[in-house]
């Protein structure tokens, strides 16, 4: 059975049963030993799973390690902040108060280098489609929002950490997002304040990356997730295995998952 891998920065087990046959496909420009035109096998993929709080963006993460899983491939769930070090630093700070943007900021770079050493890089190699629950695209959007540039954010990431093969934006207005946060913790936090998350989500949506797929998150939840797998199987997953399934995602309703089984020989026999 493949592992699934959750919470900090750990190495995927058993990269011998990577899904995917090894792929030469090049890193973003900046990346140190990554640069663009060395040709460096990344045969994994990075999806990351964005937007303000209370878009959905668990409950779509979940959804999709269930199908991926389901496809037979090996999956590595993980998040951002992590439970590393520096990522518990940054979550107290959400209860006892912020620090200075240019403080806060450095502890979510901090976290980030740990963990695209430690578990993203890693699993790439080994094969793995990575899920992650926040990545940098939240960093430019949220340390953006109190008053950091936005494009010299989106610089200073891209510099060192993989870009996203797939990023997710579940859009929503703020006080519907907010409404949901409510509803959900009883203690207050402070990344969580309407005005801030406007901000957010005007950074958000001004975002132009490849592979961007911008969601309605007002949307049935299994809506959405058809939409993302549908994505996934047409994209990314197409391009390492040269194997097609949206045609038999398509013909799925929401909820679905007997196509799973047909789609999951498919990626076999490609294997071989």
């Amino acid at each position: 059975m493949d592992r699934v891998i959750v919470g900090r920065a750990r190495q995927v087990d058993d990269p011998g049963r990577a899904w995917v046959g090894r792929v030469r496909v090049g890193y973003h420009r900046g990346t140190p030993t990554q640069q663009e035109g060395e040709g460096l096998v990344r045969p994994g993929i990075l999806v990351a799973i964005e937007g303000i709080d209370g878009a959905g963006k668990s409950t779509q993460l979940r959804a999709l390690q269930r199908a991926l899983l389901g496809l037979g491939l090996q999956v590595v769930v993980t998040k951002e902040p992590t439970d590393g070090v520096y990522g518990r630093r940054i979550r107290a700070t959400a209860a006892t108060g912020r620090l200075p943007p240019d403080k806060e900021l450095a502890l979510f770079l901090a976290d980030r280098e740990e963990h695209v050493r430690e578990l993203l890089i890693p699993s790439l190699e080994a094969g793995a489609v990575v899920l992650v629950d926040r990545y940098y695209p939240s960093t430019v959007a949220y340390q953006g929002s109190r008053g950091l540039d936005p494009r010299e954010l989106l610089q200073r990431n891209e510099a060192f950490a993989p870009r996203p093969d797939l990023t997710v934006l579940l859009d929503l207005p703020a006080e519907v997002g907010l409404s949901r946060v409510r509803r959900r913790d009883v203690e207050e936090n402070l990344f969580e304040r309407l005005e801030d998350l406007q901000r957010c989500r005007i950074i958000f949506n001004d975002l132009e990356l490849p592979g961007l797929l911008r969601l309605d998150a007002t949307q049935e939840p299994e809506a959405l997730t058809q939409q993302i797998v549908a994505a996934l199987l047409g994209g990314p997953l197409q391009a390492r295995t040269q194997v097609d399934l949206r045609p038999l995602a398509a013909t799925a309703a929401p909820g679905d998952t007997a196509w799973r089984a047909e789609a999951a020989q498919a990626l076999a026999g490609a294997r071989r």
